[in-house]
């Protein structure tokens, strides 16, 4: 009897932790979970966290900062797969940036060739980087 219990408990552990283990992964691979992109030719990078989205043009040295973020979903799409970021930023006054955030699970830098889970589109007034994120 106590042979079934151990049994039993192995086995929903066992399940438990591929549960677990599949949201993980499932999670990790969400477009709303990026917080790193980049680019080269031009080398900029976004910073994506709770307090603000900040995008860094290295070249430049121009920085555009969007406060307090809030993430919507391409309309028909889930977050998962695609996620807007966009608002006036602090650092320009009138000027607006929009990140677009995609997970297409191939995107190359064009330096190293590295494959990486998301692609990132950054535009703000005419000008459109592209670049990967992590």
């Amino acid at each position: 009897m106590n042979m079934i219990k151990i049994s039993s408990l192995l086995i929903s552990t066992k399940i438990f932790l591929l549960l677990t283990s599949s949201a993980v992964i499932a999670g990790e691979k969400s477009a709303r979970n990026v917080n790193s992109c980049f680019g080269s030719e031009p080398f900029w990078d976004v910073e994506i966290n709770t307090k603000v989205v900040q995008f860094k043009d290295s070249g430049k040295n121009f920085v555009m900062t969007i406060p307090k973020p809030q993430p919507s979903t391409a309309e028909g799409n889930s977050d998962e797969y695609i996620v807007v970021y966009q608002g006036k930023t602090i650092d320009h006054q009138n000027k607006f940036m929009n990140i677009i955030i995609v997970n297409d699970e191939n995107c190359s830098d064009g330096m190293s060739e590295e494959k990486h889970p998301f692609s990132a589109f950054v535009l703000s007034g005419k000008t459109l980087y592209k670049g990967c994120c992590k």
